[in-house]
């Protein structure tokens, strides 16, 4: 398991998220389909943060310099 560091990291690493920049990133975990369809799981537990805030703390996060744990 990462910790939150190492999750977050590899996050902002254009290496490894498919070239996004801040801004895209924000886009990508508040509206890609397939990030949006973990609230709606089906026979598998939905995540413990509702829709609603992550998208909140997600947008908070990237207009906040997008600072990972740590640093």
């Amino acid at each position: 398991m990462k910790t939150d560091k190492a999750l977050c990291e590899a996050f902002v690493d254009k290496k490894k998220n498919g070239d996004r920049d801040i801004a895209k990133l924000v886009e990508h975990m508040t509206n890609d389909p397939l990030v949006q369809w973990a609230w709606a799981p089906g026979d598998r537990k939905a995540p413990s943060i509702s829709q609603q805030d992550f998208h909140l703390l997600v947008k908070h996060w990237g207009s906040s310099g997008a600072a990972c744990p740590g640093k």
